[in-house]
């Protein structure tokens, strides 16, 4: 008998498949299978071994197979937080984000949370040095070593600046409070912030997302010196795209480690946060959107993140809710410990379509941020306009595709219930609005089914 049960059948050349496929068409050419992303890289409907054999650079893993399952919090009550935050770590969440001020007593805030075994990120906007010494002050009177503890201090000025237009003072004088963020904190809690998500949310192609990313990251490294790449955290927003999107998380990963080869910089582990983009959320047949964050949390784990963020179905219309945030949360860990998501450090290798496209979208990348340096790095590109311009062009293509039926949300503009109404559910809709009287021209971000869903509810004499 022999050793392999494929001896058994003769092998299938690349025309064989042709034929075949062609056949099954009845006629039609093979090109009508044929597919391009939105930044113009050629799917195939197969491959086989007779492609190119294509040489693909070492792809960095993630630093453990799995992933910390992260949920978020607005802080304005810290004892009442506290008892939600407890909560949910009991449920089985093993990472926290903490949109906070910077007085936040984090003592009161943290009370019975194992630090040395969860996550932590703080998100604030000013002061940001108080919150961190607040907190390693806290972590010692609990006898926590601070080199145990892991997490963020998220400020990101250049995310800042993009998304209201306005720096707070100026571009040196707010990165400048990133000095000292970096000098003191140990070196479990990164301090340099890419916040990257604004770019997909706002319409950037994969491709543009990864350029982008990858000069914000640069942009601080120059600023700060290339000793500190190990303080990146770096938050990307997933997309609907699913394989697109898994050789997205891949090739950061491999821009990443090229950057810094470039430098001439020490080898670092690129930490990689991500989060459900709301492009593609719907108000309207909201339930989909637990099928898209799904598939986009499994993008994401292929991918090699170390944090997911799935955010809660019906987080387009109203505040967090029980139900929906225990959905968000179970979807990560049924994927998990229930379909052994977490149990092999990247799966797609070795996938010549995933590698191909990974290769392909890492290339694409480095392109834009080749352009974005052309126009003097990420802050001058931004106050040029540059960034914007790439992004708008983008999001102007996607939303016609949108408009016409060619990008397809079920149960928004396809398959939609006439009858559904929604003006009773939907108190804190999630519409995009342009800043006024700004510096540069702000990133806005905006999901595809904005217009519809407004006039629909305009129908149903919605008042907010």
């Amino acid at each position: 008998m022999s050793d392999s049960l494929f001896s058994a059948f003769t092998p299938n050349t690349y025309q064989d498949w042709v034929e075949k496929t062609t056949k099954d068409l009845r006629g039609k050419p093979l090109e009508s299978l044929q597919s391009f992303t939105a930044d113009g890289l050629l799917i195939n409907p197969f491959y086989t071994q007779n492609f190119p054999k294509t040489i693909f650079a070492d792809q960095p893993k993630s630093t453990n197979a799995g992933w910390i399952t992260v949920e978020e919090f607005v802080v304005e009550d810290e004892a009442k937080t506290n008892k939600d935050v407890l909560d949910k770590l009991n449920r089985g969440a093993n990472g926290l984000l903490f949109y906070a001020y910077a007085d936040v007593d984090v003592a009161t805030l943290l009370k019975g949370v194992l630090m040395e075994h969860v996550a932590i990120h703080f998100v604030v906007e000013t002061n940001v040095d108080l919150v961190l010494a607040n907190w390693l002050l806290y972590a010692e009177k609990q006898g926590v070593a601070l080199e145990k503890l892991r997490g963020s201090i998220n400020t990101d000025p250049i995310e800042n600046a993009a998304r209201t237009g306005n720096w707070q003072d100026d571009a040196e004088i707010d990165l400048e409070q990133l000095n000292a963020l970096v000098a003191d904190a140990p070196a479990g809690i990164k301090t340099l912030c890419v916040n990257a998500n604004l770019y997909g949310n706002a319409g950037a192609t994969p491709a543009q997302q990864l350029g982008m990313a990858l000069a914000h990251g640069y942009e601080f490294l120059t600023n700060l010196g290339t000793k500190h790449a190990n303080a990146i955290w770096m938050n990307l927003s997933i997309g609907g795209q699913y394989f697109e999107e898994i050789a997205k998380f891949r090739a950061m990963r491999r821009l990443w480690k090229f950057l810094l080869e470039e430098l001439k910089a020490p080898a670092t582990n690129l930490h990689i946060y991500a989060e459900a983009g709301f492009r593609n959320k719907t108000i309207y047949d909201p339930w989909v959107n637990m099928l898209r964050s799904t598939t986009e949390c499994m993008s994401a784990a292929i991918g090699g993140a170390d944090e997911i963020l799935l955010r809660p179905y019906n987080a387009t219309y109203t505040e967090p809710t029980e139900f929906g945030n225990r959905v968000a949360r179970n979807q990560q860990l049924v994927l998990a410990y229930e379909s052994y998501f977490n149990r092999v450090n990247d799966p797609s290798a070795g996938s010549y379509f995933v590698e191909n496209l990974t290769e392909e979208l890492a290339q694409k990348g480095w392109k834009v941020f080749q352009e974005i340096e052309a126009q003097g790095g990420m802050i001058a590109a931004l106050e040029k306009g540059y960034v914007q311009k790439l992004i708008a062009e983008s999001a102007a293509r996607e939303q016609a595709l949108f408009d016409s039926g060619e990008i397809s949300l079920l149960g928004t503009n396809v398959y939609p219930n006439k009858e559904e109404e929604m003006k009773a559910d939907v108190d804190e809709p999630l519409f995009s609005g342009t800043p006024e009287d700004t510096q540069i021209i702000p990133i806005v971000a905006k999901r595809l089914a904005e217009s519809l869903e407004k006039d629909r509810l305009e129908e149903e004499n919605w008042e907010r």
